[in-house]
């Protein structure tokens, strides 16, 4: 029963059992083997998934799995404004609210890809310094 909560739980969060079983430090086949229904969750191992996952165990239980941003979601877009209004700092034009908020989008979406697809990857937005230029139309200089 709550294996299907599990699994709705890591499909929200954009992992693939491989990416998954990394976060959680449980075997491929042990997850999908809990997903599926196949073994039985112990309460111990529920609540360290739904952490992993960055969910509320018991919102979990409820079957709520969407329960917005995590803590960690909260850090990753300060580190994106910070590289963003960094770049903003002395420069003579001051781009608009869209401007500054289409990079922040943009780079966060870009970087949590990237996040995800490589389990090992550190959370980086400083990488995106061009990118964040050509979308301020040129107003900052690097």
């Amino acid at each position: 029963m709550y294996g299907n909560n599990l699994r709705k739980a890591r499909e929200e969060r954009g992992l693939n059992l491989d990416q998954a079983a990394d976060l959680t430090g449980i075997k491929k086949t042990s997850l999908w083997r809990l997903e599926s229904g196949d073994s039985k969750v112990s309460v111990e191992r529920f609540f360290a998934i739904a952490d992993a996952y960055g969910f509320d165990p018991i919102d979990l239980l409820k079957d709520k799995t969407s329960t917005g941003m995590t803590e960690a979601d909260y850090d990753r877009v300060r580190q994106v404004v910070v590289v963003v209004l960094g770049l903003l700092e002395g420069t003579a034009d001051s781009p608009n609210p869209d401007q500054i908020a289409a990079a922040v989008s943009e780079v966060l979406r870009l970087e949590n890809r990237r996040y995800a697809e490589q389990s090992d990857a550190e959370f980086g937005p400083e990488r995106y310094e061009r990118l964040i230029q050509a979308i301020m139309g040129g107003s900052t200089s690097l």
